[in-house]
């Protein structure tokens, strides 16, 4: 039934024959326990065939939104992670809490033989600090490069709110970084779309 095991934290995931997770899979992902993701709605969509599972985690609900589409097979076809803008911070200060449910998401979603083409933007958003954030260090960091990757690049002034759209295109996925406005409200929407 499964082709491979992918191996986030403590736990195993299993995910479908194309590499693909499940939605049942993804519940048990340490995206789902460690934010305390639950669902709020799911709503079956008659164009596309999808369906539409609306998810808030524990905390900052009121800046954060969730979206899956989820085809008759039970893998993801899409997952959304939609955050406030403001709530997101950009070149001044980032919020750490944005960047590790981004981090997570990111690494959670990504089918497995797109996450190595993937790890750079990961970790370049991870490794993001704003210019008036302060990091204490428990112990000495060991010297990291700066990535001057033009996506990575590219990626991050995205997520810093420089920039309008990012897209990857990857063998199994694409990822799209934006930077949006849905009525009066301007969002940081990440979208993975897997095929």
């Amino acid at each position: 039934m499964y082709r491979n095991v992918r191996k986030l934290s403590n736990c195993q995931i299993p995910v479908g024959a194309s590499g693909v997770m499940d939605y049942s899979s993804l519940k048990r992902s340490e995206l789902f326990t460690f934010f305390h993701i639950v669902e709020v709605s799911r709503l079956k969509a008659s164009v596309d065939g999808l369906t539409r599972v609306s998810l808030k985690p524990g905390g900052f609900q009121e800046f954060i939104d969730i979206e899956v589409g989820i085809d008759e097979a039970s893998l993801l076809r899409f997952m959304t992670l939609i955050m406030d803008r403001h709530w997101v911070g950009d070149v001044c200060s980032v919020n750490p809490f944005a960047k590790d449910i981004t981090k997570t998401f990111m690494a959670t979603v990504f089918p497995e033989e797109d996450l190595p083409l993937a790890k750079d933007i990961i970790d370049g958003i991870w490794n993001l600090t704003g210019a008036s954030d302060k990091v204490y260090h428990l112990k000495q960091p060991t010297e990291v490069e700066e990535s001057y990757d033009p996506q990575v690049v590219l990626a991050q002034r995205v997520y810093l709110g420089e920039k309008d759209r990012f897209d990857m295109l990857m063998p199994s996925s694409e990822l799209i970084i934006e930077n949006t406005t849905v009525g009066t409200k301007q969002i940081l929407r990440l979208t993975i779309d897997t095929f």
